[in-house]
């Protein structure tokens, strides 16, 4: 899929979860109506994620030990992860399509381009 045609999702929406993986989050701040931050603790079984774009930024704790493969280009990617790995994926870059077949488990913090903006320009 050309990159300019890939989806664009917005994690603080209610559902999103649900459209991109086999099940939502276990717990999630989006119904607490923070803003411009948001927490989910994720307990997923095998499962895989197309392409896509997160609009905002993810930060993802690793809380149990899993492997995940990653397409790039066309090519799968083997990547391990242990309790304590942290993965960064900035916002509106492109994710690639991931698949894990076991089960996994993380926590991820959302934090909105806003949000990051207004914190950097007025400390």
């Amino acid at each position: 899929m050309l990159e300019a045609q890939l989806p664009h999702v917005d994690l603080t929406q209610s559902g999103v979860w649900q459209q991109l993986l086999v099940s939502a989050p276990l717990c999630s701040s989006v119904v607490a109506g923070w803003q411009g931050i948001h927490l989910a603790h994720h307990h997923l079984s095998a499962h895989e994620l197309p392409d896509c774009y997160f609009a905002q930024h993810v930060i993802t704790i690793c809380m149990g030990q899993f492997e995940v493969e990653l397409k790039r280009g066309s090519r799968w990617q083997l990547e391990r992860y242990r309790p304590g790995d942290i993965g960064i994926f900035p916002a509106n870059q492109s994710h690639p399509q991931t698949r894990c077949d076991r089960g996994a488990e993380f926590i991820q913090l959302y934090q909105s381009l806003t949000l990051l903006l207004r914190s950097l320009l007025h400390p």
